[in-house]
Protein backbone atom coordinates (compact mmCIF):
# COMPACT_ATOMS: atom_id res chain seq x y z
CA UNK A 1 0.00 0.00 0.00
CA UNK A 2 1.79 3.46 -0.82
CA UNK A 3 2.24 5.84 1.48
CA UNK A 4 0.65 9.63 1.42
CA UNK A 5 3.23 12.51 2.75
CA UNK A 6 2.46 13.87 5.60
CA UNK A 7 2.49 17.48 6.82
CA UNK A 8 1.68 18.51 10.09
CA UNK A 9 -1.14 20.71 11.37
CA UNK A 10 -0.03 24.82 11.71
CA UNK A 11 -0.99 25.98 14.72
CA UNK A 12 -1.33 30.33 14.95
CA UNK A 13 0.77 31.60 17.47
CA UNK A 14 -2.63 33.23 19.27
CA UNK A 15 -3.61 29.51 20.43
CA UNK A 16 -0.14 28.89 21.25
CA UNK A 17 0.08 32.05 23.80
CA UNK A 18 -3.44 31.19 24.88
CA UNK A 19 -2.58 27.42 25.53
CA UNK A 20 0.40 28.50 27.79
CA UNK A 21 -1.52 30.93 29.54
CA UNK A 22 -4.04 28.48 30.50
CA UNK A 23 -1.34 26.22 32.05
CA UNK A 24 0.36 28.80 33.77
CA UNK A 25 -3.36 29.75 35.52
CA UNK A 26 -3.13 25.88 36.49
CA UNK A 27 -0.48 25.21 38.17
CA UNK A 28 -0.89 28.23 40.13
CA UNK A 29 -4.40 27.27 41.19
CA UNK A 30 -4.33 26.28 45.04
CA UNK A 31 -4.91 22.75 45.88
CA UNK A 32 -6.65 21.46 48.70
CA UNK A 33 -7.63 17.98 50.40
CA UNK A 34 -10.25 15.98 48.56
CA UNK A 35 -12.28 12.90 49.56
CA UNK A 36 -12.40 11.08 45.80
CA UNK A 37 -9.21 12.28 44.97
CA UNK A 38 -5.86 10.68 45.31
CA UNK A 39 -2.03 12.44 44.96
CA UNK A 40 -2.48 10.62 41.79
CA UNK A 41 -5.27 8.84 39.92
CA UNK A 42 -5.30 6.07 37.59
CA UNK A 43 -8.66 5.73 34.87
CA UNK A 44 -9.14 3.32 32.69
CA UNK A 45 -11.77 3.29 29.72
CA UNK A 46 -13.79 0.63 28.19
CA UNK A 47 -15.65 0.80 25.34
CA UNK A 48 -16.53 0.50 21.40
CA UNK A 49 -15.09 2.82 18.91
CA UNK A 50 -17.57 4.15 15.86
CA UNK A 51 -15.61 5.00 13.00
CA UNK A 52 -17.55 8.82 11.55
CA UNK A 53 -15.34 9.21 8.72
CA UNK A 54 -12.76 7.72 5.99
CA UNK A 55 -10.18 5.91 7.59
CA UNK A 56 -7.72 6.77 4.41
CA UNK A 57 -7.85 3.38 3.76
CA UNK A 58 -10.41 1.16 1.61
CA UNK A 59 -9.66 -1.69 3.89
CA UNK A 60 -10.80 -0.20 6.98
CA UNK A 61 -14.32 0.69 7.09
CA UNK A 62 -14.78 0.51 10.68
CA UNK A 63 -13.90 0.71 14.20
CA UNK A 64 -13.65 -2.01 16.99
CA UNK A 65 -13.10 -2.10 20.93
CA UNK A 66 -11.37 1.01 22.10
CA UNK A 67 -9.40 1.06 26.13
CA UNK A 68 -7.43 4.02 27.46
CA UNK A 69 -5.12 4.39 30.03
CA UNK A 70 -4.95 7.82 31.75
CA UNK A 71 -3.03 8.86 35.60
CA UNK A 72 -3.45 12.71 36.66
CA UNK A 73 -2.25 14.76 38.53
CA UNK A 74 -4.59 17.12 40.53
CA UNK A 75 -3.69 20.54 40.99
CA UNK A 76 -7.17 21.51 42.36
CA UNK A 77 -10.23 19.97 43.43
CA UNK A 78 -11.38 20.96 39.78
CA UNK A 79 -8.39 20.92 37.62
CA UNK A 80 -5.61 18.21 36.73
CA UNK A 81 -2.88 17.59 34.10
CA UNK A 82 -3.20 13.73 32.96
CA UNK A 83 -1.18 11.86 30.37
CA UNK A 84 -2.76 8.96 28.30
CA UNK A 85 -2.91 6.33 26.37
CA UNK A 86 -5.89 4.99 24.30
CA UNK A 87 -6.00 2.01 21.24
CA UNK A 88 -8.70 1.55 18.95
CA UNK A 89 -9.07 -1.79 17.12
CA UNK A 90 -9.36 -1.63 13.58
CA UNK A 91 -11.08 -4.31 11.71
CA UNK A 92 -10.15 -4.86 7.85
CA UNK A 93 -11.04 -7.19 4.99
CA UNK A 94 -8.53 -9.69 3.66
CA UNK A 95 -7.01 -10.06 6.65
CA UNK A 96 -5.78 -5.87 6.40
CA UNK A 97 -6.56 -5.75 11.01
CA UNK A 98 -4.70 -2.80 12.49
CA UNK A 99 -5.16 -0.10 15.34
CA UNK A 100 -4.97 3.48 16.04
CA UNK A 101 -2.43 4.15 18.91
CA UNK A 102 -2.44 7.65 20.71
CA UNK A 103 -0.04 9.25 23.27
CA UNK A 104 -1.83 11.96 24.30
CA UNK A 105 -1.15 14.90 27.00
CA UNK A 106 -3.73 17.30 28.72
CA UNK A 107 -5.70 17.95 31.39
CA UNK A 108 -8.75 16.83 33.19
CA UNK A 109 -11.28 19.31 34.54
CA UNK A 110 -13.90 17.81 37.15
CA UNK A 111 -17.05 20.32 36.27
CA UNK A 112 -19.17 18.75 39.28
CA UNK A 113 -16.66 17.27 42.42
CA UNK A 114 -19.39 15.87 45.25
CA UNK A 115 -16.22 15.00 47.37
CA UNK A 116 -18.24 13.77 50.21
CA UNK A 117 -16.87 10.08 50.22
CA UNK A 118 -18.34 6.71 48.49
CA UNK A 119 -21.58 4.89 49.11
CA UNK A 120 -19.56 1.31 50.52
CA UNK A 121 -15.93 1.14 51.01
CA UNK A 122 -14.26 -1.66 49.14
CA UNK A 123 -10.87 0.49 51.49
CA UNK A 124 -10.56 0.80 55.30
CA UNK A 125 -8.39 4.09 53.72
CA UNK A 126 -11.80 5.47 51.58
CA UNK A 127 -13.85 7.50 53.48
CA UNK A 128 -17.81 6.75 53.95
CA UNK A 129 -20.04 8.75 51.99
CA UNK A 130 -22.94 9.33 49.19
CA UNK A 131 -22.78 7.66 45.53
CA UNK A 132 -22.61 10.84 44.07
CA UNK A 133 -19.30 11.52 42.35
CA UNK A 134 -17.69 13.97 39.75
CA UNK A 135 -18.51 15.24 36.13
CA UNK A 136 -15.98 16.02 34.16
CA UNK A 137 -14.00 17.27 30.71
CA UNK A 138 -10.89 15.93 29.47
CA UNK A 139 -8.71 17.61 26.12
CA UNK A 140 -5.56 16.23 25.17
CA UNK A 141 -3.28 16.27 22.03
CA UNK A 142 -0.52 14.28 21.18
CA UNK A 143 0.69 11.83 18.82
CA UNK A 144 -0.86 8.92 16.90
CA UNK A 145 0.16 5.97 15.05
CA UNK A 146 -1.61 3.17 12.72
CA UNK A 147 0.84 1.56 10.42
CA UNK A 148 -1.37 0.26 8.57
CA UNK A 149 -3.38 3.31 7.58
CA UNK A 150 -0.29 5.23 6.58
CA UNK A 151 3.55 4.71 6.49
CA UNK A 152 4.40 7.54 7.91
CA UNK A 153 3.53 7.37 11.72
CA UNK A 154 4.33 10.74 13.53
CA UNK A 155 0.64 12.26 13.28
CA UNK A 156 -0.50 14.93 15.13
CA UNK A 157 -3.74 13.67 17.34
CA UNK A 158 -6.72 15.38 19.54
CA UNK A 159 -9.10 13.67 22.09
CA UNK A 160 -12.22 15.27 23.70
CA UNK A 161 -13.97 13.16 26.87
CA UNK A 162 -16.54 14.20 28.65
CA UNK A 163 -17.95 11.71 31.79
CA UNK A 164 -19.89 11.24 35.27
CA UNK A 165 -18.47 8.80 37.25
CA UNK A 166 -20.31 7.70 40.83
CA UNK A 167 -18.53 7.15 43.99
CA UNK A 168 -20.24 3.90 44.45
CA UNK A 169 -17.55 1.48 46.40
CA UNK A 170 -14.10 3.29 47.44
CA UNK A 171 -11.73 3.57 46.38
CA UNK A 172 -13.32 3.20 42.65
CA UNK A 173 -15.13 5.16 40.57
CA UNK A 174 -17.83 4.23 37.97
CA UNK A 175 -19.78 5.70 35.42
CA UNK A 176 -20.19 6.22 31.54
CA UNK A 177 -18.40 8.48 28.79
CA UNK A 178 -18.02 9.49 25.78
CA UNK A 179 -14.92 10.80 23.97
CA UNK A 180 -13.77 12.29 20.52
CA UNK A 181 -10.49 11.37 18.88
CA UNK A 182 -9.33 12.79 15.62
CA UNK A 183 -6.27 12.03 13.81
CA UNK A 184 -4.83 14.69 11.45
CA UNK A 185 -3.45 13.26 8.62
CA UNK A 186 -3.33 14.99 5.13
CA UNK A 187 -5.86 14.65 2.61
CA UNK A 188 -8.11 12.79 5.59
CA UNK A 189 -8.61 13.37 8.68
CA UNK A 190 -10.35 9.89 10.50
CA UNK A 191 -12.26 10.60 12.97
CA UNK A 192 -13.57 8.30 16.00
CA UNK A 193 -16.21 8.56 18.31
CA UNK A 194 -16.00 6.38 21.39
CA UNK A 195 -18.68 5.63 24.10
CA UNK A 196 -17.76 3.31 27.35
CA UNK A 197 -17.35 2.49 31.03
CA UNK A 198 -14.82 4.49 33.01
CA UNK A 199 -13.34 3.13 36.34
CA UNK A 200 -10.89 5.85 38.22
CA UNK A 201 -8.52 4.78 41.02
CA UNK A 202 -6.98 7.19 43.34
CA UNK A 203 -3.56 5.98 45.07
CA UNK A 204 -2.71 6.53 47.45
CA UNK A 205 -5.72 7.96 49.11
CA UNK A 206 -5.53 11.54 50.57
CA UNK A 207 -8.03 11.97 53.06
CA UNK A 208 -9.45 15.41 54.48
CA UNK A 209 -8.24 16.28 57.94
CA UNK A 210 -10.67 15.34 60.57
CA UNK A 211 -11.88 18.78 62.45
CA UNK A 212 -11.37 18.40 66.09
CA UNK A 213 -13.51 19.92 68.11
CA UNK A 214 -11.46 22.69 70.63
CA UNK A 215 -10.72 21.41 73.86
CA UNK A 216 -11.83 22.98 76.50
CA UNK A 217 -10.67 22.83 80.32
CA UNK A 218 -12.59 20.44 81.86
CA UNK A 219 -14.22 21.90 85.38
CA UNK A 220 -11.91 22.02 88.47
CA UNK A 221 -13.75 20.26 91.20
CA UNK A 222 -14.36 22.44 94.25
CA UNK A 223 -13.02 20.89 97.33
CA UNK A 224 -15.33 20.80 100.61
CA UNK A 225 -18.61 21.43 98.89
CA UNK A 226 -21.29 19.23 99.96
CA UNK A 227 -24.55 20.15 98.48
CA UNK A 228 -27.57 18.79 96.93
CA UNK A 229 -29.23 19.17 93.34
CA UNK A 230 -29.87 22.73 92.48
CA UNK A 231 -27.53 23.55 95.74
CA UNK A 232 -24.47 22.85 94.66
CA UNK A 233 -22.43 24.44 97.93
CA UNK A 234 -25.41 23.55 100.16
CA UNK A 235 -25.57 27.07 101.30
CA UNK A 236 -29.70 27.21 100.64
CA UNK A 237 -29.60 29.45 98.25
CA UNK A 238 -29.99 28.09 94.47
CA UNK A 239 -27.77 27.76 91.77
CA UNK A 240 -30.05 29.98 89.68
CA UNK A 241 -29.42 32.71 91.51
CA UNK A 242 -26.57 31.93 93.72
CA UNK A 243 -23.23 34.24 93.01
CA UNK A 244 -21.02 32.60 94.91
CA UNK A 245 -21.07 29.04 94.12
CA UNK A 246 -17.72 28.34 95.73
CA UNK A 247 -19.12 29.40 99.63
CA UNK A 248 -17.18 26.70 101.65
CA UNK A 249 -20.18 23.99 104.30
CA UNK A 250 -21.47 26.28 107.24
CA UNK A 251 -20.63 29.49 106.02
CA UNK A 252 -22.95 32.55 106.93
CA UNK A 253 -24.42 34.08 103.31
CA UNK A 254 -26.81 36.56 101.96
CA UNK A 255 -29.50 36.43 99.60
CA UNK A 256 -27.25 36.16 96.51
CA UNK A 257 -25.09 33.17 98.20
CA UNK A 258 -21.97 35.14 99.55
CA UNK A 259 -20.26 35.08 102.09
CA UNK A 260 -20.79 37.92 104.89
CA UNK A 261 -17.42 40.01 105.01
CA UNK A 262 -16.47 42.20 107.32
CA UNK A 263 -12.62 43.86 108.47
CA UNK A 264 -10.50 41.27 107.00
CA UNK A 265 -10.39 37.67 105.69
CA UNK A 266 -7.76 35.28 105.73
CA UNK A 267 -7.75 31.75 103.96
CA UNK A 268 -6.06 29.58 105.27
CA UNK A 269 -5.63 27.33 102.65
CA UNK A 270 -4.44 30.30 100.28
CA UNK A 271 -0.64 29.02 100.20
CA UNK A 272 1.99 29.72 97.60
CA UNK A 273 5.01 27.22 97.18
CA UNK A 274 7.61 28.04 100.11
CA UNK A 275 9.97 30.96 99.13
CA UNK A 276 8.33 31.17 95.88
CA UNK A 277 5.11 33.31 94.23
CA UNK A 278 3.45 30.10 93.05
CA UNK A 279 0.79 28.96 94.29
CA UNK A 280 0.54 26.03 95.95
CA UNK A 281 -2.06 23.19 94.86
CA UNK A 282 -5.90 23.54 96.01
CA UNK A 283 -4.88 27.69 96.84
CA UNK A 284 -6.89 28.36 93.33
CA UNK A 285 -10.16 27.83 94.50
CA UNK A 286 -9.62 29.51 97.71
CA UNK A 287 -8.87 32.92 95.41
CA UNK A 288 -11.83 32.01 93.21
CA UNK A 289 -13.72 32.02 96.81
CA UNK A 290 -12.68 35.41 97.39
CA UNK A 291 -13.02 36.82 93.69
CA UNK A 292 -16.73 35.31 94.09
CA UNK A 293 -17.30 37.72 96.81
CA UNK A 294 -15.97 40.67 95.36
CA UNK A 295 -17.75 40.37 92.18
CA UNK A 296 -20.92 40.40 94.32
CA UNK A 297 -19.91 43.48 96.58
CA UNK A 298 -19.16 46.16 93.12
CA UNK A 299 -18.88 48.95 95.53
CA UNK A 300 -16.16 47.62 98.05
CA UNK A 301 -12.38 48.12 97.58
CA UNK A 302 -10.08 45.45 98.72
CA UNK A 303 -6.46 45.65 99.78
CA UNK A 304 -4.68 41.98 98.99
CA UNK A 305 -1.77 42.24 101.66
CA UNK A 306 1.22 39.54 101.01
CA UNK A 307 2.44 38.25 104.21
CA UNK A 308 5.81 35.76 104.79
CA UNK A 309 8.06 33.90 107.23
CA UNK A 310 10.73 33.04 105.08
CA UNK A 311 14.87 32.76 106.08
CA UNK A 312 16.13 35.59 104.27
CA UNK A 313 16.79 39.56 104.51
CA UNK A 314 13.82 41.80 104.75
CA UNK A 315 14.03 43.37 101.51
CA UNK A 316 13.92 40.15 99.97
CA UNK A 317 10.85 39.21 102.22
CA UNK A 318 8.89 42.58 101.02
CA UNK A 319 9.87 41.56 97.35
CA UNK A 320 8.52 38.03 97.76
CA UNK A 321 5.09 38.92 99.81
CA UNK A 322 4.80 41.84 97.37
CA UNK A 323 5.22 39.37 94.20
CA UNK A 324 2.43 37.06 96.19
CA UNK A 325 -0.01 39.61 96.55
CA UNK A 326 0.40 40.43 92.49
CA UNK A 327 0.03 36.81 91.71
CA UNK A 328 -3.45 36.73 93.87
CA UNK A 329 -4.88 39.96 92.39
CA UNK A 330 -4.12 39.46 88.67
CA UNK A 331 -5.59 35.71 89.16
CA UNK A 332 -9.16 37.41 90.86
CA UNK A 333 -8.97 39.97 87.42
CA UNK A 334 -9.19 36.89 85.41
CA UNK A 335 -12.01 35.59 86.77
CA UNK A 336 -13.93 38.98 86.28
CA UNK A 337 -12.93 41.33 89.66
CA UNK A 338 -12.34 44.91 88.64
CA UNK A 339 -8.30 45.47 88.88
CA UNK A 340 -9.70 49.02 90.33
CA UNK A 341 -11.36 47.48 93.21
CA UNK A 342 -8.40 45.82 94.31
CA UNK A 343 -5.07 47.28 95.58
CA UNK A 344 -1.74 44.99 96.84
CA UNK A 345 0.96 45.52 99.29
CA UNK A 346 3.78 43.56 100.70
CA UNK A 347 4.59 43.33 104.57
CA UNK A 348 7.55 41.00 104.61
CA UNK A 349 7.70 39.72 108.48
CA UNK A 350 6.54 42.93 109.83
CA UNK A 351 3.15 41.97 110.91
CA UNK A 352 3.44 38.59 112.08
CA UNK A 353 0.66 37.02 114.06
CA UNK A 354 2.09 34.11 115.72
CA UNK A 355 5.72 33.10 117.35
CA UNK A 356 7.78 31.91 114.47
CA UNK A 357 9.60 29.20 116.88
CA UNK A 358 7.46 26.65 115.81
CA UNK A 359 6.34 25.27 112.56
CA UNK A 360 2.92 26.22 113.23
CA UNK A 361 3.52 29.76 113.89
CA UNK A 362 5.54 30.18 110.88
CA UNK A 363 3.24 28.62 108.39
CA UNK A 364 0.16 31.04 110.05
CA UNK A 365 2.73 33.78 109.13
CA UNK A 366 2.88 32.73 105.53
CA UNK A 367 -0.55 34.15 104.67
CA UNK A 368 -3.03 36.54 102.21
CA UNK A 369 -5.07 38.95 104.13
CA UNK A 370 -8.07 40.66 102.28
CA UNK A 371 -8.86 43.97 104.17
CA UNK A 372 -11.90 45.76 103.15
CA UNK A 373 -11.10 49.58 102.97
CA UNK A 374 -13.79 51.23 101.42
CA UNK A 375 -17.66 50.77 101.07
CA UNK A 376 -17.18 47.56 103.28
CA UNK A 377 -20.53 44.98 103.65
CA UNK A 378 -22.75 44.97 106.30
CA UNK A 379 -23.95 41.93 107.74
CA UNK A 380 -27.44 41.44 108.72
Amino acid sequence: MASRPYSSPRISPSISALTLGLWLALLLLPRPAAAEEGLFNVHLSLGAAVLVNDAADDLIRRAGPSTALQVDLPLHRFVAPQIGYSFIYLPGTGGAESGVHMLTLGVRLRLLNDEKGYLVNLWPKAPRGNPWGNLWLEVEVGYAHAPTLSGVSSWFALEVGVGYELSLAGPLQVGPYLSYRQVFVKRTMPAFVCLGVSISFGFPKRLPKARQAPSRPRPQPRPNIVGRRGDRDGDYVGDGIDKCPSTPPGAKVDENGCEYVKGKMVFPNLRFVPGTPTLAPGAIFEVRRMAEIIRSHPEVKVEIGGHTDEPGSVEDNLKLSLKQAQVVRDKMVLMGVSRSQLTVRGYGVSVPIKRSETPEGRRANRRIEFRFTVGQPKAD
